[in-house]
């Protein structure tokens, strides 16, 4: 197992093939929602669990197309406008965010905006306070690269990250995106003030269970359009059915309601 494919690759890739070794390449992550399908199918192949591949894919496609059907007729005037905050607390500078695959195609499955998208030319990018201020997203998304148990060098401080995952209770989280607030002086944002406010756990942009990260997405974005969906049911079924582990943990939230009382 490695990163993709680049030109430090090649020769690997050649002493590997040179003694015998077969060379597979899947893709979760530059085009998600697109290779998801494939990448699975090819590694049930490869691993002799086609049949186990195939159920998985099933239930994938089912559960995606519950949210894709339903806002393949909005215009692109009646799509919420999104910011999503990319990796919370990697870089002191605000902000970083996405715009072509990984987590940004979970943004345009669930039919959001990404307000980003006419200001970057690549996959990601910086956007800056004024940026933000002047176009006020509908509804701001967090990703969340903090765990429980991360080390700190001082007990006491305070981890700059967005916390989700698992082992993660609700309300360390939801704690977490609120200083995520205050430490990037977002707390003007229309999107804070209105509770129109969340989090994403950054390991969706790079798994299969990249389905959940589009359904939790259009919920938030079109509660109404959406009340019969259920993301709990959805990631509960993911490891009941295809996961050797208990899920524990959360991997959204949203701010706590009473943040501005």
């Amino acid at each position: 197992m490695g990163t993709a494919p680049n030109a430090r690759h090649s020769n690997i890739i050649r002493v590997l093939e040179k003694a015998g070794i077969k060379v597979v390449f899947v893709d979760f992550r530059k085009e998600p929602l697109k290779n998801t399908p494939k990448s699975l199918l090819l590694l049930g192949k490869i691993l002799g669990k086609e049949q186990q591949a195939q159920d998985f894919l099933s239930f994938y496609q089912s559960q995606l197309t519950k949210v894709t059907d339903k806002i393949a007729t909005l215009s692109q005037n009646e799509k919420k406008r999104v910011f999503i905050h990319s990796r919370v607390g990697v870089t002191n500078g605000c902000c970083e965010t996405m715009v072509r695959g990984m987590m940004a195609d979970f943004i345009d499955a669930a039919g959001g905006n990404n307000i980003a998208l006419p200001l970057i030319p690549g996959a990601a990018g910086m956007v800056n306070h004024e940026y933000l201020l002047t176009q006020q997203p509908d509804v701001y998304i967090a990703t969340a690269v903090g765990s429980k148990g991360m080390p700190k060098e001082n007990p006491d401080d305070e981890l700059p990250y967005v916390m989700l995952g698992a082992g993660v209770p609700n309300d360390f989280a939801q704690a977490s995106l609120q200083q995520a607030f205050v430490r990037y002086k977002l707390t003007t944002l229309n999107a804070y003030q209105n509770q129109q406010a969340y989090a994403l756990w950054h390991g969706f942009y790079n798994s299969p269970l990249n389905l959940i990260a589009v359904q939790v997405t259009a919920k938030w974005l079109y509660p109404e359009e959406f009340k019969e969906l259920d993301p709990n049911a959805t990631i509960k079924e993911f490891f009941d059915r295809f996961q050797a582990i208990p899920l524990t943990g959360v991997y959204w939230t949203q701010l706590a309601k009473d943040t501005h009382e």
